[in-house]
C-alpha cells in the first residue's frame, strides 16, 4: 500500500479520535470504503513519457476507540410550583392567631429514624395540651419530599399516631395528644398562609 494512503488512513482514524472524552472507550471496527487516485509514472527507454490515472478501490478496516457522547435533557414534569415558606412563618402566624407558641426551637435533622429531607424546621411546646406536648414544622424543597415526610409521621398508630397538616412546602405535625379541636385550629392558620 503507497505510503500516503497509510498516511491517509492515519489521519482518518486520528481524526475519528478527537472529541473523545476521558469514559471508558467502546472499541468500533468500521469497514470505511476509500477510493484513491494514484499517479503512476512510466519511462521508456526511448525517452517518451507517459502517465496513467489509475483508480483503485481499497476497502481497509480502521480500528477505533470511540466514546458516546449521551446528552441528558431533563424532561418537564407537570409538577405545579410551590410558594416557599419557612417554619418562622407559621410561628409568626400561629402568634398573630393567639395560638400558643412557647420554647421555639431549631429541629435537628440528625434526630432518630427520621428522614433527612427538609430544608429547616422549628419545634415548640402547647403547654395547655402537657408541659412537653410538642408540635413541628418543616419546609421542603420540593412536593416529593414532603410526601417523604408526610408518609413517615402518618405510618404510625395507635399511641404514636399524629395530627399531620401540609400546605405549600409546609408540614406540621403533632401527637393525637392534641385534642382535634385545637389541632385542626393550628391547621387552619396553617392553610391561611398565602
Amino acid at each position: 500500500m503507497p505510503s500516503f494512503l497509510k498516511a491517509s488512513l492515519i489521519i482518518f482514524a486520528m481524526l475519528a479520535l478527537v472529541g473523545c472524552g476521558s469514559a471508558e472507550p467502546e472499541i468500533v471496527i468500521t469497514e470505511v470504503p476509500i477510493t484513491v487516485e494514484i499517479e503512476t509514472e512510466v519511462t521508456r527507454l526511448v525517452e517518451t513519457e507517459v502517465t496513467r490515472i489509475v483508480e483503485v478501490e481499497v476497502t481497509q478496516l480502521i480500528e477505533t476507540e470511540v466514546t458516546r457522547i449521551v446528552e441528558v435533557t431533563p424532561v418537564p414534569t407537570d409538577t405545579p410550583e410551590i410558594t416557599s415558606f419557612t417554619s418562622q412563618d407559621v410561628l409568626d402566624a400561629f402568634a398573630s392567631a393567639g395560638l400558643e407558641v412557647v420554647e421555639a426551637a431549631p429541629e435537628s435533622a440528625d434526630e432518630g429514624p427520621r428522614p433527612d429531607v427538609f430544608i429547616e424546621g422549628q419545634r415548640f411546646i402547647v403547654p395547655s395540651v402537657g408541659d412537653n406536648h410538642g408540635v413541628r414544622i418543616f419546609s421542603f424543597a420540593s412536593p416529593q419530599d414532603l410526601e417523604v415526610m408526610k408518609g413517615y409521621y402518618e405510618s404510625f398508630g395507635g399511641a404514636l399516631a399524629s395530627w399531620v397538616y401540609a400546605h405549600e412546602n409546609l408540614l406540621m405535625q403533632t401527637s393525637i395528644d392534641m385534642p382535634e379541636e385545637l389541632a385542626l385550629q393550628y391547621r387552619d392558620v396553617l392553610l391561611s398562609l398565602e
